[in-house]
């Protein structure tokens, strides 16, 4: 828990005792938490602390076959994901069987990378809308020293939607869903203004096409780059905007 604490600033400090007090105060009854770490650090001093306060069951392979043999519902089951290969099929999967999952009361943890939360938040949005307690949280700790970037898969992506623009004219879900992992990529790389570039095309499109969900998720997390840059104004404006 101390390193936990001191990896954290003050603001993910008190996310972190909202997470407290929601785990405190659960009952039991279906839970989903989702939280989003930018380090392998982080990612870790987060998995001992759900291991250590909850007691909670650690799935590491197999997941959906273990969550089905598991019949404990009274503890939680804790999934990390920061590492895996095969995340966007766990994903679909996970919003393949809510049903499921909602059904039997399933009490969930799942360890995200950013570029993972906000995937989830808009490809497993329906899934998403029913968590209880979501959070991403960044490594302000000392001892974590950020490499010089590599930004080789954000020009990939980008190289890539320039070549197929023109044929996704016709399809303008695809191309909302392409701009947003742009401009997710990019805000995880701290390439804000490369990631508001993109984030506001795909807004435009969601907006054309009355896509609320996805103008919401958006809207919040260009608030969240601004509250980044410390312009707190327009922070809040596009977070009450989101709501």
């Amino acid at each position: 828990m101390n390193k936990l604490l001191k990896a954290l600033n003050p603001q993910n400090k008190l996310k972190l005792n909202r997470l407290d007090s929601h785990i405190s105060n659960d009952e039991n009854i279906q839970d989903i938490i989702l939280i989003g770490t930018d380090s392998g650090f982080l990612n870790k001093s987060f998995e001992n602390y759900f291991l250590d306060k909850l007691d909670c069951i650690n799935i590491k392979n197999d997941l959906f076959k273990n969550i089905i043999l598991e019949k404990d519902s009274t503890k939680y089951i804790l999934i990390n994901l920061f590492d895996t290969k095969e995340y966007d099929k766990i994903r679909d999967d996970f919003q393949f069987k809510r049903d499921y999952l909602a059904e039997h009361k399933v009490k969930l943890i799942l360890i995200l990378n950013p570029q993972q939360y906000e995937s989830f938040k808009v490809k497993a949005y329906d899934f998403f809308s029913f968590n209880d307690f979501a959070f991403l949280f960044k490594d302000d700790s000392y001892k974590y020293v950020s490499k010089k970037q590599d930004l080789s898969k954000l020009k990939k992506l980008i190289k890539q939607y320039k070549k197929i623009k023109n044929t996704l004219t016709d399809n303008k879900q695809s191309e909302i869903e392409y701009l947003f992992d742009i401009a997710s990529l990019a805000h995880h790389y701290s390439q804000f203004e490369q990631s508001l570039e993109y984030y506001q095309k795909s807004l435009k499109i969601s907006r054309a096409i009355k896509n609320t969900n996805h103008q919401a998720v958006i809207l919040g997390n260009i608030g969240l780059i601004y509250d980044s840059l410390s312009q707190y104004e327009k922070a809040l404006k596009y977070q009450e905007d989101s709501l």
